[in-house]
This record gives structure tokens, C-alpha cells and sequence, in this order.
């Protein structure tokens, strides 16, 4: 098994947890959220490691308002290089929401 550390720094993400991750199905970005933040990384489809040297592509998700936001999936990637994908959070009668954020440089 190998272990491995993403470039989040704390203080970005506001001192929070990381509460889920989703790769996209071509293995070339990796989306990680906290509850307020969603870091997608850029990943080197042969070691499955983000590359090095690139920052992530950052979304604030905290307009959202979200009780307590929790999952991540990748749906797809748009024109322009966004990426579109569905949020989940904890609460009673809480809905999915899409969003489309930022595709970092390949």
C-alpha cells in the first residue's frame, strides 16, 4: 500500500477536514473537499500521484450553505476546462447539488 500527501494547506482550508474525495474515471483529476473548500488536483494517470509542482484548481464552496458538506463525485468534464460535479452534506431533507468548478492545468 502507498501512502501519499496532497498540497492543502490548513490555513487555506480554513483549518477543516477533508471529508471526501472523487477521481475521474480517466484517472487525471482528483477532486477533495472539505466543508467549505473543493481542491482538484491534477494526477499523473501512470503513478496515480497528483504532479508535482502544480497547485490545485480551488472552488469556495461556502456560498452553498451546506449544514455539514460531506461527499464529492466527478460527473464530467465541461468545455473550457471546468469540471462538473455533485456535492452531498449531512441534514434531514438535504439536497445533492451540482456545481462546476475549475479543471487545474494539464
Amino acid at each position: 500500500m502507498s501512502v501519499d500527501v496532497l498540497p492543502i494547506v490548513p490555513g487555506v482550508a480554513g483549518g477543516q477536514s477533508m471529508t471526501d474525495a472523487a477521481l475521474a474515471p480517466d484517472g487525471r483529476v482528483l477532486a477533495v473537499r472539505s466543508n467549505r473548500m473543493l481542491f482538484v488536483f491534477a494526477i499523473d494517470s501512470a503513478t496515480a500521484r497528483p504532479i508535482p509542482d502544480r497547485l490545485p484548481a480551488m472552488c469556495d464552496l461556502s456560498a452553498l450553505g451546506e449544514t455539514q458538506g460531506e461527499g464529492v463525485g466527478f460527473l464530467h468534464e465541461e468545455e473550457g476546462r471546468r469540471g462538473r460535479f455533485v456535492l452531498s452534506t449531512e441534514g434531514k431533507q438535504e439536497s445533492l447539488r451540482l456545481i462546476s468548478c475549475p479543471l487545474p492545468p494539464r
